[in-house]
């Protein structure tokens, strides 16, 4: 290949420069392989070079001197250094940086030096220790500690350590974590202890036979988390805990007991996390969570205990029983004790909200200058953030924290940068839960939902599983919760053949939500928020925000208030609907004519037409309908029927 990679040389870990352990390496097609192979070369002599064989290794310094004749240098691993290297292949897009959840699980599992590869589609990870014997290799990730070579770029990760450590889950539980056995052990080999319960014996055939049998087999008696379609054990562990606390209608003691008999149970199970174990924070969530249980839902009884009474009342004691005040933490915009979604597309500054949000109610201001948003005291807030990383982060939050607070940020605004907060993991919700009491935390933010679980978006299901986690936060934590969350957009061209669970994903959220906030994008200094379809009280007004410059960074938001008119006529939205209004009814295609994108086509007219604004009539064709604005004339068609 023509285009040589660059080496940021100062970034290599120190332990890694002084070792006799480097070749070079180059691409090299050979007949068979789709792709090019990186060929290892003695960077000495040129000859090949072999991971196995000590004589054809050579110093950084005689790598680097050889560089400009290959495509990049590599680090070797011997069985007496003591280093160990992790390839997570496929997990990071080499545009935006972004890295899969899965992928993320791991590093906090690690948190050593972490670089990126010469594709910037995998990673590399370097910890100290020495590997147990067993599985190398498994789908996308691969361990090492001799016979290999990693390519090295120095294309660090910031937000992790400089230098090789010792992974922060011990090596052997990492290794059994990441290739566990893909069968339940035999009895001889140190098996979970069988259930013997007569009871427990006809529960488990009863769940075998359920309609999700087969994924209880899979995880119960197989302890195939993978075959089963869950991208980590901890979220299989958390699944097959939900299934044992629906048929054994949440009791703790038997739900713990039925899970130490699976094939899922591992030495994990039983380590300490704060003041409980990690079984115990698992079947505590898996309990929150359940909505019904076996008996409950074969023999359900009234609240009453059993005569149906108490659940019964008239309509004259119903309405004359007093509600409770409810409390604010920004009047009008933001109650206590609920959820907030903040969604919109990309790039409409939904983040920016978020932290606006954070910085007001820490601080005790009004947000975005608004002074009917204004707190009665500042609180203690928790802001997490695996969105973007965290040095572009922490360059956009240090202007805003500066313009609002001068030189002293304030004490009760607590940040996570992408730290690998993964609301999938049963143990990281019973830490944010901890940390939260521990420091007095009343606002939760969460940003964006789909860098902090796989579940964000793959349909109602596991959407709804999500919410359900984050309900949790809200009702264990006594926490208001602000999630911000991507709409889910219809493909750029052609018809929109996704499945519907793809298509539901922003509406369950959307239903979940008691404060849904819509951001919109208006221009390059200015967005729209549209508080629409609160469940507590009437919709607070919409406003815009424009967001004040100093040299290339927004240093503050500054809101006015708009009128419901002014905000359904604004940005794309209401472009279209002006648009349509004298020229519908109209086809899509005369309105990509008229120089409206697909995306937003038809992003908006869902949209239209679920809130009632605008409708359709047929067109030439069943597959062409005509829209036009509800309330309009639709006589007089641009393009005939």
């Amino acid at each position: 290949m023509s285009a040589r990679p660059t080496v940021d040389l100062g970034a290599l870990p120190a332990a890694l420069k002084a070792r006799r352990q480097w070749l070079v390496w180059q691409y090299e097609e050979r007949v068979g392989d789709p792709k090019p192979t990186k060929v290892p070369y003695n960077a000495r002599t040129g000859e090949h070079a072999k991971s196995t064989d000590p004589a054809t290794w050579s110093t950084l310094e005689d790598a680097v001197r050889a560089l400009p004749n290959y495509d990049g240098i590599g680090f070797v691993f011997d069985s007496d250094d003591g280093i160990v290297g992790i390839d997570l292949d496929r997990c990071r897009d080499p545009q935006t940086g972004a890295i899969e959840p899965w992928a993320i699980e791991i590093l906090g599992d690690t948190r050593s030096y972490t670089e990126v590869s010469p594709s910037g589609r995998g990673l590399h990870i370097l910890v100290a220790g020495e590997l147990p014997p067993g599985t190398r290799k498994r789908g996308l990730v691969e361990m090492y500690d001799r016979g290999r070579y990693f390519t090295m770029t120095g294309e660090r990760l910031d937000e992790l350590p400089v230098e090789v450590r010792p992974p922060y889950l011990e090596l052997a539980a990492l290794h059994a974590k990441l290739f566990p056995p893909p069968c339940r052990p035999k009895a001889n080999d140190h098996a979970p202890i069988a259930s013997t319960d007569v009871g427990d014996l006809t529960l488990l055939r009863r769940a075998r036979a359920a309609a999700n049998g087969e994924k209880f087999c899979a995880l119960y008696d197989a302890g195939d988390w993978q075959g089963a379609g869950y991208p980590s054990q901890s979220e299989a562990d958390l699944a097959l805990a939900r299934i044992l606390a629906f048929w054994t209608d949440g009791d703790a003691d038997r739900m713990d007991r039925l899970f130490r008999a699976s094939a899922l149970v591992r030495p994990k199970w039983d380590e300490r996390r704060g003041p409980a174990t990690y079984g115990a924070h698992v079947v505590d969530l898996a309990r929150a969570s359940a909505t019904e249980g076996y008996a409950r839902k074969s023999c359900p009884t009234p609240p009453g205990g059993g005569d149906g009474a108490p659940y019964l009342e008239t309509i004259a004691a119903f309405l004359a029983e007093s509600d409770p005040p409810v409390a604010m933490l920004f009047p009008e915009l933001l109650p206590a004790g609920v959820l907030m979604l903040v969604h919109g597309e990309p790039r409409a500054r939904k983040s920016l909200v978020a932290f606006e949000l954070a910085m007001a109610a820490a601080t005790g201001t009004e947000p975005f200058g608004l002074p009917r948003f204004k707190p009665t005291d500042p609180i203690s807030v928790l802001y997490v953030q695996e969105e973007d990383p965290r040095t572009l982060t922490r360059a956009r939050l240090r202007r805003l924290v500066r313009t609002r607070c001068g030189a002293n940020p304030p004490t009760t605004l607590h940040v996570s940068v992408r730290r690998g907060v993964d609301l999938d993991d049963p143990a990281w919700i019973e830490q944010l839960l901890a940390d939260c009491t521990r420091l007095g935390v009343r606002l939760l933010v969460l940003d964006a939902a789909r860098r902090l679980s796989a579940k964000a978006d793959e349909g109602p299901a596991k959407v709804r599983e999500l919410i359900a986690v984050v309900r949790t936060l809200v009702t264990r934590g006594g926490l208001t919760v602000v999630v911000v969350h991507h709409d889910v957009k219809p493909p750029a061209s052609g018809q929109d053949l996704r499945r519907r669970s793809q298509r539901a994903s922003g509406g369950d959220w959307f239903a979940a939500a008691e404060c849904p906030v819509h951001i919109e994008r208006l221009n390059e200094r200015e967005s729209l928020v549209y508080p629409q379809d609160y469940k507590f009280a009437a919709d607070p007004g919409p406003f815009t925000f424009a967001c004040e410059v100093d040299g290339r960074l927004i240093s503050r938001l500054v809101g006015r208030d708009t009128s419901i008119d002014h905000a359904e006529t604004a940005g794309i939205r209401g472009k279209l609907l002006d648009w349509l209004r004298p020229k519908g009814p109209a086809s899509k295609t005369a309105m990509k004519a008229a120089g409206f994108g697909w995306t937003t086509i038809g992003s908006m007219l869902e949209g239209l037409l679920r809130e009632g604004l605008v409708d359709t009539k047929p067109g030439r064709t069943a597959q062409s309908p005509l829209y036009f604005v509800v309330g309009e004339s639709s006589s007089a068609s641009q393009e005939g029927s």
